[in-house]
């Protein structure tokens, strides 16, 4: 469901469209050390609906006799032009390891590469931008190309993350933007389209236009340095924005800066805007954890599967796209004489127990009522991998929503839209204790009505409201567990509740 090629981890992927479809190219790791040599290169993978992809061989590999070209080459981005492929990646040699570059290789086909025989295409220019001394001693920051046709001239904007001299980390780092009529000679504009002074490092630039607004997502996080990045408190790793009106910026951070992020640290990684059959698609790295376990150090992972990319004027949303559902391997019917019977007896997650649950149960709409604790109500389906939705009405509720992972009376993960954060909240719960926590704050209409969505696919889960997706990170205890409905505080009506497997 999510692709990775066999025995490999994917780490930063980027999709060229071609004429024959999508090429996929990404840097990988190995899951196992036996495979550390083969991760060197490229990974390539083929698809013509963006969720089926089949792995093809490696695309490109470290240059052996170049001692600037030598070790594994790390991000870029792939475009088809004039009838080919021109693969731009970040330059990496034994000879100065911290001195990055940006190199350019062709393809006729976009299956295998050969190197411009006058790489590097870009080093920074001294008179604005990193050298090997200045700022960070020892260390040359040029990577993570990304380009796009420029609007306002003939050619193409490239952008890469550097650093510009300043004292003090956070307002070194910077997005560099260089304009090229040919996609090989480049001029740099002397002054960063992104910077912004709370981020110690930005990477992974992307940059796209929606309307008449152009956007930038960038890599960030604590792990970097910074723990004032994002705009909501709860998240020290993912992906930022900000917004421009020309493809040059400069660009500004909105109030809410966040696309995708977690508190975990197996946030998504490396998104990647990509038009495809006129939808403006994200793809990213949905990570993974050491031992896959909860307590593992955050990896990286395996590609996600899409996502719609959409504004609400100066807002970038990540919303849900229906491809995933070429998945779907059978719907799943609600038992709704169970939930008036065994399920309303249950009262899951009580210490105290009162039966029968306080539910109103007719005409497949569920309402639940608590007015000092919380209520729920399991469904009596379990599964690994599925979409599980519903429009949920709170009349002076707390928080309402879904329940996962339940693997017995006292164990089950809460997933919640509460009104007093306001945001969503996803709280894993093992023997009536928290073990596990994400959230993420956003506006919410008081006493609506909120489509929730859930998308499991394994460990990885993915939380929607309204369609726009709002968290997505992973979570191993209790796969395969059972699914329910809660309110908390208050009444909560669940209608039109719909399961859904997926392959």
């Amino acid at each position: 469901m999510n692709y990775s090629p066999e025995h490999m981890y994917v780490w930063d992927p980027w999709c060229m469209v071609a004429p024959d479809g999508v090429h996929l190219y990404h840097l990988q790791q190995p899951r196992t050390p036996e495979f550390g040599e083969r991760a060197q290169g490229l990974g390539h993978a083929f698809s013509s609906d963006l969720i089926h992809w089949e792995t093809r061989s490696e695309a490109f590999r470290p240059e052996p006799n170049r001692s600037d070209d030598d070790l594994q080459p790390w991000t870029g981005c792939a475009l088809w032009h004039d009838k080919r492929a021109w693969l731009f990646y970040t330059m990496r040699g034994s000879a100065v390891p911290e001195s990055q570059a940006i190199g350019l290789a062709f393809s006729p086909d976009g299956n295998h590469f050969t190197r411009y025989e006058h790489n590097p295409v870009i080093v920074p220019d001294s008179r604005y931008f990193a050298t090997y001394d200045i700022p960070v001693p020892g260390r040359r920051d040029c990577r993570d190309m990304h380009i796009v046709k420029a609007p306002d001239r003939e050619g193409w904007y490239g952008y890469f993350a550097t650093r510009c001299p300043a004292p003090d980390l956070a307002h070194t780092s910077a997005i560099a933007a260089a304009y090229s009529p040919d996609l090989m000679n480049w001029t740099q504009l002397p002054h960063p389209v992104f910077t912004s002074g709370r981020h110690a490092c930005l990477e992974v630039p992307n940059v796209f236009q929606l309307g008449d607004k152009w956007f930038i997502t960038c890599l960030t996080g604590a792990v970097y340095g910074s723990l004032g990045s994002f705009s909501d408190r709860n998240i020290y790793a993912g992906t930022i924005y900000a917004v421009a009106d020309s493809p040059l910026g400069p660009f500004h951070e909105p109030e809410d800066n966040v696309v995708l992020g977690a508190m975990t640290g197996a946030c998504p990684l490396a998104m990647r805007h990509l038009l495809f059959e006129n939808e403006h698609y994200l793809i990213y790295t949905d990570r993974e954890k050491e031992n896959r376990s909860d307590a593992g150090a955050p990896t990286v992972g395996t590609l996600s599967t899409p996502k719609l990319l959409d504004r609400d004027g100066d807002d970038l949303i990540v919303r849900y796209s229906d491809r995933i559902e070429m998945l779907i391997k059978r719907e799943v019917p609600v038992d709704y004489e169970y939930l008036r019977g065994p399920a309303m007896s249950e009262d899951w997650g009580q210490i105290w127990r009162r039966e029968p649950v306080d539910a109103n149960i007719e005409n497949g709409a569920v309402t639940l009522n608590s007015r000092g604790a919380f209520t729920a109500l399991p469904l009596g389906i379990q599964l690994e991998n599925y979409i599980f939705e519903a429009d949920i009405s709170m009349k002076y509720a707390v928080s309402a929503g879904f329940l996962l992972r339940i693997t017995s009376h006292f164990e089950g993960d809460f997933v919640r839209i509460d009104q007093s954060l306001p945001g969503i909240e996803y709280l894993g719960r093992i023997d009536m204790h928290p073990d596990f926590l994400e959230r993420r704050q956003v506006r919410l209409q008081p006493n609506g009505v909120f489509r929730l969505k859930i998308i499991a696919r394994k460990e990885h889960l993915e939380i929607y409201c309204n369609e726009r997706l709002l968290s997505a990170f992973a979570r191993y205890r209790g796969i395969g567990g059972g699914l329910g409905l809660f309110a908390d505080r208050g009444s909560a009506t669940f209608r039109n509740i719909r399961v859904r497997e997926l392959e």
